[in-house]
Order: structure tokens, then sequence, then C-alpha cells
């Protein structure tokens, strides 16, 4: 039997309570056949939940990486140790209290992949990306958290100068205008349904669960601009969901200058307690109560920009006619926001938000709309020309 030491570090300061962890894992040639056989422990001994698949294989067919998914228990900016060891008896350990089991159900029309905690609704033929999105109340029920038309998928096209602004979305609700459209491809009865829309179930256990959906962003004629690619986890007893946006770049760089992309998530928020929060450098962060009292103006609309690697911005307003007030500014942001009311709310977090810049949330508390932008419409276009026209013989693009 061989051990493993595995570490984690616990960088924000406070406490993570049955925290989902995933985590690679190398391996020699040679070693490992089998990830069935694999079994997680804490220093005292005890038994770990554990999900764990191949991701690469050796040429003799041993597997050089691994995936591991677990829960932990983590102290705040502390480290937290753990044993990985190989040997006979398995891996599953049954959830203890009363965990609910992570399911996928499989219909005509869509998947719903049910954590016990969050019933997600993903749409399988018509590009509509994830329709719902129910939250378990106190009294067991199912409470729709976002409105009916679900999360949405964009991106501006601009012109090089930043005009001409024309926005694509996902999905066959986008009311599309027949009348200017060529006759829908051999196999297609119905145009507004993207041909390039897929979802696949990627991984299936007993604490992750994950889906591949793709497809092509569309306009209100029909017409198609760049396809993306979202990978979507859900995990076991958990309100977490984690996405991993991909954008494929598929116009001409002279002319198509990209001015946004990002996710746009519609909250059900209640009138009364409508309240939004923004991350600073360190800490709980800045609330913003859209009108505490009548004395109050009503701050609707906030924004969260982190358009350099050393400072971002947030600002605050009430109507976009409205000229904004500063809310906080510093160096380098921790990148999220929450936007809510009084008895639920969605925070949107962007991991390696200020690395990976630029970077913005924006929210509008009067709609409920929480929209994470990726490529921030508060800042310059996505250039992808080339810096010249000419190729210089002394560079190193030359050889």
């Amino acid at each position: 039997m061989k051990i493993i030491k595995l570490k984690t570090h616990e960088l924000t300061g406070y406490e993570r309570h049955d925290e989902p962890v995933t985590s690679g894992i190398p391996w020699p040639r040679g070693r490992l056949w089998n990830c069935d056989v694999l079994r997680l422990s804490d220093r005292r001994g005890r038994r770990m939940p554990l999900q764990a698949r191949p991701l690469a294989f050796w040429p003799d067919g041993s597997i050089k990486w691994s995936l591991l998914t677990t829960r932990l228990h983590a102290k705040g900016g502390g480290v937290s140790e753990f044993m990985l060891a190989t040997g006979k008896g398995g891996r599953h350990v049954s959830p203890r209290g009363k965990s609910r089991r992570l399911k996928i159900v499989r219909g005509r029309q869509s998947i719903v992949i049910d954590t016990g905690v969050l019933r997600v609704t993903v749409d399988t033929k018509r590009g509509r990306f994830i329709t719902d999105i129910q939250g378990r109340a106190g009294n067991g029920r199912w409470q729709p958290l976002v409105q009916p038309n679900g999360l949405v998928l964009f991106v501006n096209r601009c012109d090089p100068d930043g005009g001409n602004r024309h926005r694509f979305t996902n999905g066959a609700d986008t009311a599309i205008d027949r009348s200017t459209q060529p006759p829908p491809p051999a196999g297609f009865t119905n145009y507004a349904v993207d041909p390039a829309y897929s979802v696949s179930v990627l991984e299936e256990g007993s604490e992750r669960v994950g889906l591949r959906i793709a497809g092509t962003h569309v306009d209100g004629k029909g017409r198609r601009f760049c396809p993306y690619i979202v990978h979507l986890y859900a995990y076991r007893d958990s309100a977490r969901l984690d996405f991993q946006h991909t954008l494929v770049y598929t116009g001409i760089p002279q002319n198509d200058l990209i001015a946004d992309f990002g996710i746009e998530v519609p909250l059900r928020l209640a009138d009364k307690g409508r309240h939004y929060e923004f991350a600073d450098d360190i800490g709980p962060g800045i609330e913003t109560k859209v009108q505490p009292t009548p004395d109050h103006p009503k701050w609707f609309h906030g924004r969260l920009a982190q358009l350099t690697s050393t400072g971002y911005r947030a600002d605050k307003w009430t109507d976009p006619a409205c000229g904004p007030v500063k809310i906080m500014e510093g160096g380098r942001n921790q990148g999220w926001a929450h936007l809510g009311d009084e008895s639920a709310g969605c925070l949107a977090a962007i991991r390696d938000f200020w690395q990976q810049y630029p970077k913005a949330f924006e929210v509008d508390a009067q709609t409920g709309m929480l929209r994470v932008e990726l490529w921030p419409t508060s800042g310059s276009p996505w250039d992808l020309r080339r810096y010249s026209v000419d190729t210089y013989r002394n560079l190193y693009e030359y050889a």
C-alpha cells in the first residue's frame, strides 16, 4: 500500500465547512491502474468521501493524472493535511447526517441536476442553456431562484472605433425575423434552433457531476457569431455551481472587435430588502442597500471593475441617465459580487480576478440582474488585430 501526503492552504482566513475541493494528482508510470483503489483520510485516519477518475494515461495504460473530488472542513488561514492511499477496499464513503444523493435526471428536452440543495435545469435541444434554478426552502419545498428565461450567455460585437455594437446571445428564444432569413439548412425545420448546440455529461459521481454545453451566439435575425463552450459542475449538498466559460473567436480581427462578453443571471427578488455587495482587497466587502429609508436615494445600479492589475473601482448610481457615485477604489480586488433580498440571493466570483484583468460585475437591483463580465464593457474593446501590417526582419516572428 502506498500513501501520499496532501495539503490544502486556506488563504482567505474564513472557516470552510463541508467545502467541495477538486485537485489533480500526478502518478509515476506503472504506479496506478485503477482509481477504484484510492481512498482518502484525514490526519486522524478518518475516511473521507472521495470521487476519483483518470484524466491521462501512460503508454503502458497506467494512470498518469487522476482527478480527485472530496469535501473538507478547513480552518481559516490554516493548513489541512490528508492521506491518499492506494490499496484494496474501495473508496466510497456514505455521506453523514441528512445528506441527499447527487443525481442527474435525463429528460427528452432537458437534463436536471439535483444536488439536494439546488435543482438546475439545462436545456438539451434548443440552445437555451440553463433555463431554471430552484433552491430548497426551509419547509422543504423547491423555490424558483431565477426568472423564467433563465441564464443568458452574451457577446457584443463592435467596430474598431467602438461603435456599431451588436448583441448576440445563446438560445432559440431570441426573437428572429424569419422574413429576412435564408431557407433553413437541410435537416433543420426551425432555423432558430442552433444546429451546433449540444449537451453531454462529462462526469457523474457521488460528489460532483459535470456537463459540457456547447453552442453558438445568435442575434435577432438568426446570424451567428462566436461559438461558446461552458463546463458546468455541481456538488452534493451544495448551492455552489462552477462554470468554465470558453469563447471561440470567429470574427475578422480588422472588422470585428469584442465590446464585452459574459453571463447574465436574472434573479427573482422580493420588492423589499434588495441590496448588493462588492468585494474589496480583503475582508467581507462593501454593502449597498437599494433604499435603506425613504429619505435615501434608490441605488439600483452598481458596478465593480478591475481594468488593470493594480487598480479597481466600484460605483453606484440611481439611473443610467444619471452620474455615478464612487463606492470605493483599490489595488487588487478579491473578485466577487452579490445581489439579493432579505431571504435569497446569488454570489458570483471570478477566479484570479485581478490577475486576468479586465474583469467586472454589474448589478441592476431594479430588474434583479447580476451580470458577470468576463470582458467588461467599461474597458477598451477586445482587439485581436496585429500590431503592424509589416513584418520586421530582426524580430522573432520573422524566423
